[in-house]
């Protein structure tokens, strides 16, 4: 008769039960340890860092919002609207400049009175010109001055009613006329020629977009007694754009 003793492999695989139970409770402390971990980090964010940057952000808007709200031109810049009714106004503000070369022109007087411009700076928003210019001799510095000082010009401006145009004759060109640091120099060809500079406060209504027919002309008259002899003007008035019929 055989007897076969089972007791040791029923034993081994209580031991191995054992170890394996051990693992799986080691690996789930492991997992619940850094899953707590995760947790607090998580409450960290949630209940500590998140207010303060959340309270910091809300302080910055809130600065950026007074801001703004202390632009009294808020609603006027942020508005497309606004902005695109406020084009035409704009435009006309910024004066109808590109016809001043065609005005000195007319403004020159005739050779051999007639000035050389060789630099010239316009300043809209204080209504001033200063140009740097030659002459043929100090002579004809007195006869340029007289010239500017006695030139008109004639407009069309729009009826308050906006039936038509309304004509304005006479207007001064320039209210201040002054001619400083003359001397003498040479001109690119080598001739001797007086340098001076000038100084003019200009009437705004010479650049106004909203006026016709700008004809500026000097009076055919002398003016001061160094024109007794000489043709001081030039002959040909500047037209600005025609009236529409």
């Amino acid at each position: 008769m055989i007897e076969i003793n089972l007791l040791p492999a029923v034993k081994q695989d209580f031991i191995r039960a054992k170890r394996l139970k051990r693992i799986i409770t080691s690996v789930s402390i492991l997992v619940t340890i850094v899953a707590l971990g995760l947790l607090g980090l998580a409450a960290t964010v949630v209940y500590a860092i998140q207010p303060v940057t959340s309270s910091f952000l809300d302080k910055a808007i809130d600065e950026d919002l007074a801001k703004l709200n202390q632009d009294k031109n808020l609603t006027r810049n942020l508005t497309i609207q606004n902005q695109l009714s406020s084009i035409t106004q704009l435009h006309e503000q910024k004066g109808n400049v590109v016809n001043i070369f065609e005005y000195l022109k007319a403004l020159n007087p005739a050779a051999p009175n007639n000035l050389t411009i060789s630099k010239m700076q316009l300043d809209p928003s204080t209504t001033t010109m200063n140009i740097e210019a030659s002459a043929a001799d100090f002579s004809r510095l007195a006869i340029i001055k007289d010239t500017f000082n006695a030139a008109v010009f004639s407009y069309a401006k729009p009826k308050d009613d906006g039936g038509g145009f309304d004509k304005v004759k006479d207007e001064k060109v320039f209210s201040e006329v002054s001619i400083t640091d003359p001397s003498l120099s040479n001109d690119s060809d080598g001739k001797s020629v007086v340098s001076f500079k000038m100084a003019l406060t200009y009437n705004p209504l010479l650049f106004d977009w909203t006026l016709k027919n700008i004809i500026v002309s000097i009076p055919q008259k002398n003016t001061t007694p160094t024109a007794n002899s000489v043709n001081l003007f030039a002959e040909n008035p500047t037209k600005k754009e025609e009236v529409a019929q």
